[in-house]
């Protein structure tokens, strides 16, 4: 179990302290090189891989397999693209996840940025802060609310996201 801070708002826990490793391989490489490198992450004793995530298949599946081949380290989205992902598969998976690997999968979750969501639909990002507050009443009203873990906004929704929405962070 990694290092945890001491814990936030009700019914959440807090990040992992330490270094950890974000790097597009991880997600987006061949996953015997990304399995080889988060075990080498792990060796060297950092506390986390982060993988970035664009849309596509196989987030989950590749998270999955970063979990299994270590023991240790945190596993985390940085950051899940809420507007490539339907809320309610976010809460199964994560929830299956987290419970599978000791909980040690971490979602970092962001609104990421126009020009990559308009890729696949022109228009589709309007009202970022919206959509996150959207995205997270879905995860909020799981029995119990997923995840258990802390949610990690983006840091540029970290300055648009309101008081009222900081504190379920």
């Amino acid at each position: 179990m990694p290092e945890v801070a001491s814990p936030g708002a009700p019914g959440t826990t807090a990040a992992p302290r330490g270094t950890g490793v974000w790097n597009m391989g991880l997600r987006f490489g061949g996953q015997d090189q990304a399995v080889a490198a988060a075990v080498a992450v792990e060796e060297c004793g950092y506390n986390a891989v982060w993988l970035p995530d664009m849309g596509g298949d196989g987030l989950f599946e590749r998270l999955d397999a970063l979990l299994t081949a270590t023991a240790r380290i945190t596993v985390a989205t940085g950051i899940l693209n809420i507007w490539m992902h339907d809320p309610a598969e976010v809460v199964d998976r994560f929830a299956k996840l987290d419970a599978a690997h000791g909980g040690r999968l971490l979602l970092g979750l962001g609104a990421s940025h126009a020009p990559i969501v308009d890729q696949s639909e022109a228009g589709r990002y309007r009202k970022p802060l919206t959509k996150m507050v959207e995205f997270l009443d879905v995860l909020d009203s799981a029995s119990p609310p997923e995840p258990a873990n802390p949610r990690v906004p983006g840091r540029s929704e970290e300055r648009r996201v309101g008081k009222e929405c900081r504190s379920r962070w």
